[in-house]
């Protein structure tokens, strides 16, 4: 349920959509949940010369964008050598629900990820995730991005990693 005492005025976003009529609806949901400023981006491209440009806290993406997708964005993002911000927090939106899919965009480095046809509670819901719950950031030889575990469970049996990966703050 949407909380107005939850202020997100202050929290910069960029949108990264290939479709117009895409960013103008998540402009719209964003503007609704009182989120701003709001930056745009039709390409992967583009987003990535806005992140060197400014200070951006939180990145809502689609998955299927041409000619570089989503997924290849946050790649970029979390691993490129020249990455302004690998550690800002991403929203993976789709259409693709496959769970190959799904799991792929949480194996880049996603902190969340949102199924169209979108609702203002829905987008709400991964914002406020992302902003209570904020996981650690790994940088690993295999991974970098959040921690992919979202429960503190107890481990019966061997232990699968070797080398546990370096858990770091998420600060920018």
């Amino acid at each position: 349920m949407l909380h107005p005492d939850q202020d997100l005025s202050s929290l910069t976003v960029l949108l990264v959509d290939d479709s117009v009529e895409m960013r103008r609806l998540l402009r719209v949901l964003l503007t609704t949940l009182k989120v701003g400023p709001i930056i745009e981006a039709g390409s992967a491209t583009d987003a990535l010369r806005v992140l060197h440009e400014m200070s951006i806290d939180l990145v809502i993406t689609d998955l299927a964008m041409d000619p570089v997708s989503g997924l290849d964005l946050v790649r970029m993002l979390r691993s490129g050598d020249d990455s302004a911000n690998p550690r800002v927090p991403v929203i993976m939106l789709t259409g693709h629900t496959d769970l190959h899919l799904v799991e792929e965009a949480r194996d880049v480095g996603i902190d969340e990820f949102v199924a169209k046809p979108i609702s203002t509670q829905g987008l709400y819901d991964r914002i406020i995730e992302i902003s209570e719950n904020l996981r650690p950031f790994i940088n690993g030889p295999n991974y970098v991005g959040p921690d992919r575990r979202r429960r503190d469970r107890p481990h019966a049996g061997e232990e699968r990693r070797k080398q546990a990966p370096k858990l770091e703050p998420r600060g920018k």
